[in-house]
């Protein structure tokens, strides 16, 4: 072609835009092959114009939307032991070791928008003596039928207990830790409750499949 014309509106130009019809100036580039690129100026009309409203995640809580949250820790062996400088798990005298730092970051922000500020924390790819076999969701408090706990605090608390009477093994599982998640919104799916699951974990998932089939079930 041998004209093209590009029209552009500027964004502080359609703020001022509040209902149809009304005019607005543009800046109008014309490109020609004979006089190249040339800026003129021209006036735009506004035939129709919608306004959509995007909702945030804090207008949820604002209009009485209560947050529940389940924190799932990953303790299995390719984290390392806790006394092995290395492991992610290692013991911190300050400031605490990585899993630590991330749940007392988190919670400590969701925890003003908690119903009561209780937090479920769980573990997973343990074993539990004297038990043999390797659990992939186990209620770091203990007590598997009343896991919650109050605040990062307790969590930190329930954490750093669980790992002195649990030991690390595999694989890592994450389906099993979906599926409680689950069925705590479940329980509350009538309630105007969000419930939120923290999974902390090293990267090295072993039924990547099978989790996102679960995921599926639980929205």
């Amino acid at each position: 072609c041998k004209h093209l014309t590009v029209a552009m509106v500027t964004c502080g130009a359609l703020k001022k835009c509040s209902v149809a019809g009304i005019s607005i100036k543009a800046s109008v580039f014309a490109l020609s092959q004979r006089n190249g690129l040339h800026r003129t100026q021209a006036k735009a009309q506004i035939e129709k114009i919608e306004f959509e409203k995007r909702v945030t995640f804090l207008d949820f809580i604002h209009s009485g939307v209560k947050l529940g949250l389940l924190v799932a820790i990953d303790m299995t062996q390719s984290n390392r032991p806790p006394v092995n400088g290395a492991s992610l798990h290692r013991y911190e005298e300050e400031g605490g070791n990585a899993y630590e730092q991330c749940v007392e970051e988190v919670a400590t922000v969701m925890h003003r928008y908690l119903d009561n500020g209780l937090i479920a924390p769980y573990g997973f790819g343990s074993k539990l003596p004297p038990s043999s076999y390797t659990s992939h969701c186990f209620s770091l408090k203990g007590c598997y039928f009343s896991p919650m706990v109050r605040g990062a605090q307790g969590v930190l608390q329930a954490y750093r207990h669980a790992l002195k009477h649990t030991w690390f093994s595999g694989p890592t599982l994450l389906r099993h830790i979906v599926s409680i998640a689950g069925s705590w919104a479940a329980t509350e799916q009538h309630t105007e409750k969000y419930w939120v699951l923290l999974i902390l974990t090293d990267g090295d998932l072993s039924d990547w499949d099978l989790t996102k089939e679960e995921i599926q079930k639980t929205v």
